[in-house]
C-alpha cells in the first residue's frame, strides 16, 4: 500500500523519462537566419574610382533542420536519471522497512493491550500514533483496509 501511495516517485517513472529523453532525437531542431548587407564587387579593371566598386543590397535567408539521432542510442540526461532511479529505489526500500517496522510494532502493542486487564491510555495513544503513521505512509489505505 505504501509503494502504491508513492507511485508518482517510482523508479518506473524515471525509466519512462529516460526513454522520452532518447526519443527527443527524433524531434528536429529548426534554425532560421536572415542576413542583410552591402555587396561590393572589386573585380573591375577600370581606372576610374567610381567604376572600381559596384555596391548593392545583399539579402539572404537560411533555414536548417538538425536531428540528434545519436540520442536514440544514449541521451546525456540518462546518466542523471539513472542515478535518480537508484536513489528512488533506495528510498523505496527504506519506506518498506519503515512500514514493516511500524506495522509489527503496532501488532506488539495490540497484543500487549489484549493481555492487560485495565485500560491504558498511554498504550492506546501509542497505537493511535502508529495507525496515523501507517495511514500517512500508505495514503490512507491502511485505515481503509481495516
Amino acid at each position: 500500500m505504501a509503494i502504491e501511495a508513492a507511485r508518482g516517485l517510482a523508479p518506473e517513472r524515471i525509466r519512462e523519462l529516460a526513454r522520452r529523453a532518447r526519443l527527443t532525437g527524433l524531434v528536429p531542431q529548426l534554425r532560421l537566419s536572415v542576413e542583410r548587407g552591402l555587396q561590393q564587387d572589386l573585380s573591375t579593371s577600370s581606372t576610374r574610382s567610381a567604376d572600381k566598386t559596384n555596391t548593392g543590397d545583399d539579402f539572404s535567408l537560411n533555414a536548417g533542420l538538425t536531428f540528434d539521432l545519436d540520442r536514440l542510442v544514449f541521451a546525456p540526461d540518462e546518466v542523471r536519471l539513472l542515478s535518480v532511479e537508484r536513489w528512488l529505489a533506495g528510498d523505496q526500500r527504506k519506506l518498506i522497512q519503515e512500514v514493516v517496522k511500524l506495522y509489527y510494532q503496532r501488532r506488539r502493542l495490540l497484543r500487549e493491550r489484549a493481555l492487560t486487564a485495565a485500560p491504558d491510555s498511554e498504550l492506546d495513544d501509542s497505537i493511535a500514533e502508529l495507525d496515523a503513521l501507517l495511514d500517512g505512509a500508505t495514503g490512507g489505505a491502511f485505515t481503509r483496509s481495516r
